[in-house]
């Protein structure tokens, strides 16, 4: 599960999904506002507004609602971030509730006193659209919220003015009913707004938890393969490249390399200085032979300070052997460690495919055999392995 530490990030996401969401829900809403102006259209033509009133009201939704349409594509092209989603979100409201508050106006476009069959079809058209874009844009209650502040209040504003200007009791059950369904409504919501918010924490906590499933079953296959000290190769990942490299020169006729490295004066530095220094030391030797092979090769820690090197599709010994020379040449140089100069050694063992060997135990015993014999030799050498295995 999310940490306590990350619920602010959490709650970041979060936002930004119910961001994202909501203008998903939006692309389609064009067919809610053209619906819509068209039947408050029709009640104002029958209820005496002038046509040019009309004309121009709906001229100012036209103009907004293309605004929307141009917004949203906009807004698609460059996608929603975590610095842009609240900018966004604020502009999509404000032209959403431009549209909403000419609707909310338009009981105010009527002529005449007796405007109450009028009044009552602009109330159920406005009623159904404030409802259906609530329960819609859930995700979002800001939204709705403004929505249908911007539509409804100002008709059930013009509903308490007839009520109190006329005296007809008739506006007294349209503003109860106005008011009544407006809680009705705006209660429910919050509680299915409750839900959708609630799911889309949990699908993002869903996405962490697989995000650090997927993060631990790649430290555990790192770890079945690396070295956890140095981050070499470990026995069991050289042991199946030494398997596929030998089986690829088998089949295509190339020579390849191993090298087995022991290194000189460690345990004394162990001794010294702690086992702290030590491991540096090594991670610094590790580093030095990356630094002295190609990509295509492989570097393994094998042991204590025993290490491996697979030398891919080489020319001969020659080759092996001058990569060989380079490694023990950069172990030889000091590694500073704590203001202390350190010098090791090493002794290397060399042994090629085929001639020292033609599978993976034979070619792994050569290159040990002629490690130790570089060992009883004095240490800080080279060999060759021999003929044979």
């Amino acid at each position: 599960m999310v940490e306590a530490g990350n619920s602010g990030a959490l709650s970041e996401r979060v936002n930004r999904e119910r961001i994202r969401l909501f203008f998903g829900l939006a692309k389609g809403n064009m067919a809610g506002i053209l619906l819509g102006t068209v039947l408050i259209s029709v009640v104002l033509h029958q209820g005496g507004a002038s046509t040019v009133a009309i004309s121009i009201w709906c001229g100012l939704i036209a103009i907004s609602s293309l605004a929307i349409i141009g917004f949203e594509r906009y807004v698609r092209a460059i996608d929603i971030t975590e610095d842009n989603c609240t900018q966004f979100l604020h502009i999509r409201i404000g032209l959403g509730a431009c549209v909403a508050c000419l609707w909310g106006v338009a009981g105010y476009l009527l002529s005449g006193t007796d405007t109450r069959v009028h009044d009552t079809f602009l109330f159920i058209i406005l009623s159904t659209l404030v409802t259906v874009g609530t329960l819609g844009y859930a995700a979002m209650p800001v939204y709705y919220l403004i929505i249908d502040a911007v539509s409804l209040v100002p008709l059930s504003a013009k509903f308490a003015y007839q009520l109190l200007a006329l005296g007809d009791s008739y506006y007294l059950l349209l503003v109860v009913m106005a008011v009544a369904w407006q809680i009705v409504v705006m209660k429910k919501a919050m509680q299915v707004s409750g839900t959708v918010i609630e799911a889309i924490a949990v699908n993002e906590r869903l996405k962490d938890e697989i995000e650090e499933h997927k993060q631990t079953k790649a430290m555990l296959e790192r770890m079945a393969q690396q070295d956890p000290l140095t981050g070499l190769a470990n026995r069991s990942l050289f042991s199946d490249r030494l398997k596929q490299t030998l089986a690829l020169s088998q089949r295509n006729n190339l020579r390849f390399a191993q090298l087995f490295i022991d290194l000189d004066r460690f345990k004394p530095v162990n001794d010294r200085f702690g086992h702290g220094t030590g491991d540096l030391l090594l991670k610094g030797v590790a580093s030095r032979m990356l630094g002295c092979v190609r990509a295509s090769d492989t570097v393994a820690r094998i042991g204590g300070d025993e290490f491996v090197v697979l030398l891919c599709e080489i020319d001969g010994a020659a080759g092996a052997l001058a990569v060989a020379e380079k490694i023990r040449a950069s172990l030889s140089e000091p590694f500073l460690m704590d203001g202390e100069h350190i010098r090791i050694g090493c002794c290397i063992g060399v042994a090629i495919y085929p001639e020292h060997g033609k599978n993976e135990i034979g070619l792994s015993a050569q290159a040990d055999a002629a490690m130790y014999l570089a060992k009883q030799e004095g240490g800080h050498q080279i060999r060759l392995a021999g003929a044979g295995g």
